[in-house]
């Protein structure tokens, strides 16, 4: 007899570290390297600010859901989308 361990959602993406897709670590990467060869070739540091606002803005925190899609879903919620309430039936 086999037993087969399937995660919750087969439909989210897959995560690197548990916090990034494999496409956030590819232009993680890549905004490093620069950041390194702009530090050796003229000594600029003030682009790393760009890799770690970057990686701290796409880490996947609650549900695949990450801090900028959080950011607009709550500025949505306070300004833009109307809130709709449904009401219950007694008895």
């Amino acid at each position: 007899m086999y037993e087969y361990y399937y995660p919750e959602n087969l439909a989210a993406k897959t995560l690197i570290a548990t916090f990034w897709t494999f496409k956030d670590v590819i232009i993680l990467s890549a905004i490093f390297v620069f950041n390194i060869l702009l530090f050796i070739a003229f000594h600029i540091y003030i682009f790393f600010i760009a890799f770690v606002i970057y990686g701290f803005s796409s880490m996947k925190i609650a549900n695949g859901y990450s801090l900028t899609k959080f950011a607009v879903l709550y500025i949505r919620f306070l300004f833009t989308d109307q809130l709709l309430f449904y009401w219950r039936k007694k008895g």
